[in-house]
């Protein structure tokens, strides 16, 4: 028997048109990956930098 079901099919991905994701970006809806954390002591709770896989947009916010 073969692992993963046995049919011989590949996984089915979800993969939307780029015009759709630009869309959601020009709206505010963005799909962030961290590039970097810096975290503080005290009264901060730290930093960090993250980017847009889509539009490319790097954004500094608090990190919670």
């Amino acid at each position: 028997m073969e692992k993963g079901g046995g049919n011989g099919k590949k996984p089915v991905t979800r993969r939307r048109h780029p015009v759709f994701g630009q869309l959601l970006c020009w709206v505010g809806f963005h799909d962030y990956r961290v590039l970097e954390i810096r975290f503080q002591f005290g009264a901060g709770s730290g930093i960090e930098k993250v980017e847009c896989q889509r539009c490319s947009v790097i954004v500094t916010r608090q990190a919670l």
